[in-house]
């Protein structure tokens, strides 16, 4: 215990400091309690937002994949048609006459001939 008057007001005025200092960091962490609250709230809607873009990318890798794939399906089907044609194509320009169509054109010229050669002696006659 202070034995003097002067010793017990120099403990008062160091225990009224340490007061003031106990009501500052009470309020310094109130307000850093409450910037925390805040903090978590921003880190949580970070959270959402980075969930939303990683689900967005997923989804746009998968459009672009179906996609690219569509594409070269399409493109696949394209040249396949264009060879198909050329062939087609190809096939009717070197097509060679059957033996049959060959003969019908052979006794069609023949029989035009005979005929010709008939009408001709048939006017000198």
């Amino acid at each position: 215990m202070p034995d003097s008057e002067y010793e017990r007001g120099v403990q008062d005025q160091r225990l009224h400091g340490h007061d003031e200092h106990f009501i500052k960091l009470n309020g310094s962490q109130a307000k850093v309690a409450e910037e925390l609250g805040e903090l978590k709230k921003v880190i949580g809607n970070l959270r959402m937002d980075f969930q939303r873009l990683s689900d967005a990318v997923e989804s746009n890798q998968k459009t672009v994949s179906t996609t690219a794939m569509a594409v070269e399906a399409e493109r696949k089907s394209t040249a396949e048609a264009v060879e198909t044609q050329r062939t087609t194509l190809r096939d009717s320009a070197e097509r060679r006459w059957s033996p049959l169509s060959r003969m019908a054109v052979i006794v069609s010229i023949a029989a035009g001939l005979a005929g010709l050669i008939a009408w001709v002696i048939s006017l000198r006659g």
